[in-house]
């Protein structure tokens, strides 16, 4: 059951946790998506409500990671998730397995997918495609936006009619899934007048993926479906197609860091920049210019993932996580540990098992 419930997020009133978000990066709104000084301290959380403390804990898990999976976001029973976006939540530049389309319900926001730079407004929908990398930010209490998530990799043979359809909507999921690289659109946006009958859906949708009836799975595709061909009926014709995404820099940087999650025990910089035949110089603007981090901070969170993982899923020790995560300094491990997550190992351990039982 999701901690923040569907449509509690209202225009001009934040919910706890976000006022407390607002109270921490007022000064810096500008750098919000930076990630400095994020997360929050988890005891400064702790003391406003333990709830909060709990649900942005695992926030922080999820947006820090430069590659969302599916299994992270969208339950094994559905293919659709609903998810409330928080305003003033740092979220670094980021992609997923997934496809995200964003409603805009009220107020505006910036939602930066690779060179383009997203202005979106009240009715404002945007589908965004797997694999792509792209920064949201929300720094103001009038917004309220929330996400549909769709799983890709059963796309083809969950969605049989919008795929096989000759739309806007269709050709984008169709090229995003088998035509990557070769000249596909990272997003699409629709201009709509906020006509009820998209809020109407999304919040069924969101209703029966937290109370599922009978025939629940098929029932929140077919609400999906109806979305689309609304979206279609109404606005076909109010479409914008983002850039092909032919542009060899944000295909590259696409390869790098889907390498870099794969290697990134021992790897350097030196070496992946050997490896895409890049000078080291070069290799590191081009990662800060799309991602707003440097090599080794991307390192370090995959690291940090890596061990989460770990202390949840395994018995390992804490000197052995480590060894295996590529640590080489228990102490240090220790310090950069705490002060990404505002607890140390051993109580993330013990706070997960708790939240188990």
């Amino acid at each position: 059951m999701r901690t923040i419930p569907f449509r509690s997020l209202e225009k001009d009133h934040l919910l706890p946790i976000e006022q407390f978000l607002f109270e921490k990066y007022r000064l810096k709104l500008e750098t919000l998506e930076s990630e400095q000084d994020f997360p929050p301290s988890m005891q400064e959380l702790a003391k406003l409500h333990p709830e909060i403390a709990k649900t942005f804990c695992s926030f922080c898990e999820k947006v820090q990671r430069s590659t969302l999976s599916e299994e992270l976001y969208l339950s094994p029973e559905f293919d659709i998730s609903v998810y409330n976006n928080l305003r003033y939540l740092p979220k670094p530049i980021h992609m997923h397995q997934f496809f995200e389309i964003l409603y805009i319900k009220d107020g505006y926001c910036e939602n930066n997918v690779g060179p383009d730079r997203l202005m979106l407004r009240s009715g404002d929908i945007c589908f965004l495609a797997p694999g792509v990398p792209h920064q949201l930010s929300l720094n103001n209490h009038e917004t309220v936006s929330y996400s549909i998530l769709v799983r890709a990799s059963t796309f083809q043979r969950t969605f049989v009619d919008i795929y096989g359809n000759q739309d806007i909507i269709s050709d984008f999921f169709t090229k995003s899934l088998y035509h990557h690289n070769q000249g596909t659109s990272p997003y699409i946006l629709c201009k709509t007048d906020n006509e009820a009958i998209f809020l109407d859906l999304i919040d069924r949708m969101s209703i029966e993926e937290q109370n599922p009836g009978k025939f629940a799975k098929r029932y929140l595709n077919i609400l999906f479906e109806t979305f689309i061909l609304e979206l279609l009926r109404l606005h076909e014709e109010h479409f914008t197609i983002g850039k092909e995404t032919n542009n060899i820099q944000f295909e590259s940087i696409t390869t790098i860091l889907r390498y870099i999650q794969s290697n990134y025990e021992g790897l350097t910089l030196s070496e992946t920049a050997r490896k895409f035949r890049y000078s080291e110089a070069h290799l590191s603007r081009l990662i800060k210019k799309f991602t707003a981090q440097s090599f080794s901070e991307i390192i370090k969170t995959i690291k940090l993932q890596k061990a989460t993982q770990l202390l949840v899923n395994s018995d390992m020790t804490i000197a052995q996580i480590v060894d295996e995560i590529g640590y080489t300094d228990n102490s240090h491990f220790y310090r950069v540990f705490k002060q990404c997550y505002g607890i140390t190992p051993i109580q993330y351990r013990e706070q997960k098992m708790q939240e188990t039982f």
